[in-house]
């Protein structure tokens, strides 16, 4: 009798372990979609860029009206893409120069 019991059980246990293979192949979908996603650009309000960038608003204010930052108006508001604030800090940057040592 417990041989029966445990022909019984074997086939449930196949179907489980099928579900499990399943559901961490989903959450391998998932985590790879997190940690590689895909390039959605995302809009930063003045005092999100102020922050971002380390500087004041009329800084801010002034690097966007000499055209050095794009900017968009989203109603009455002025939005700033995060890839644009990225590409205003690398054309901005200066590589370290060599020492006279």
């Amino acid at each position: 009798m417990g041989f029966e019991l445990e022909q019984k059980e074997l086939p449930n246990l196949q179907e489980l372990q099928a579900k499990i293979n399943q559901l961490e192949s989903k959450l391998n979908e998932l985590y790879s979609k997190q940690s590689n996603p895909q390039k959605v650009d995302q809009y930063l309000d003045i005092a999100s860029t102020c922050q971002y960038l380390g500087m004041g608003r009329t800084t801010l204010y002034d690097i966007m009206n000499r055209g050095l930052l794009a900017y968009t108006y989203i109603g009455r508001q002025r939005r700033v893409l995060l890839s644009d604030i990225k590409k205003y800090i690398n054309s901005k940057y200066v590589a370290t120069k060599p020492t006279l040592l």
